[in-house]
């Protein structure tokens, strides 16, 4: 009676396949996780394209401003343009509809568009005085000095700067 010729792998060989998908694990998971820097990082390059937005806006209609309105309370901002006759009060300030989408352009870090950036938080604000960094019809800040305020993830915070001349942002770690 012949033997049929069974193939199967050794121990030696399911232990090295298991060691290499292993290691190819450990080396793919960082792609596939968001990082405290990375997550933070997102959060402010979203601001500062939002406060691009507010101050084109303001650029191409001088009579009517835009802003961001901040609210650390809910780690939330909305875009707002002045409402009645100047000069902008932030307290009365209306929010401005979302061009893609319609609603209201609110981003609320952890819901809707910005979702993937739970756990972000505003911190301090330096937008003299109030809750609210506006731009002028030349694309200038509404206020003498720069306007700054900090996002926060976990242990890492990053500060945005904005120049008061300019209305230019920038990202400091």
């Amino acid at each position: 009676m012949r033997r049929a010729n069974l193939r199967a792998f050794t121990v030696v060989e399911l232990l090295t396949v298991v060691m290499i998908l292993s290691i190819v694990a450990v080396l793919a998971r960082p792609l596939f996780e968001s990082t405290d820097a990375t997550r933070l990082s997102a959060a402010a390059r979203l601001v500062v394209a939002d406060l691009q937005y507010a101050q084109m806006y303001s650029i191409s209609h001088g009579d009517n401003p835009m802003g961001l309105k901040f609210d650390t309370s809910t780690s939330s901002y909305t875009v707002v343009q002045r409402t009645g006759a100047p000069p902008f009060q932030c307290s009365t300030a209306a929010a401005v509809t979302n061009p893609v989408g319609g609603g209201t352009f609110t981003t609320t870090f952890g819901a809707g568009r910005a979702a993937e950036l739970v756990g972000v938080g505003i911190g301090s604000l330096s937008l003299d005085g109030d809750a609210c960094l506006v731009f002028g019809s030349m694309g200038e800040l509404d206020q003498t000095s720069a306007a700054t305020f900090t996002l926060s993830f976990g242990s890492r915070s990053m500060t945005i700067s904005v120049d008061p001349i300019s209305g230019e942002a920038t990202i400091l770690p």
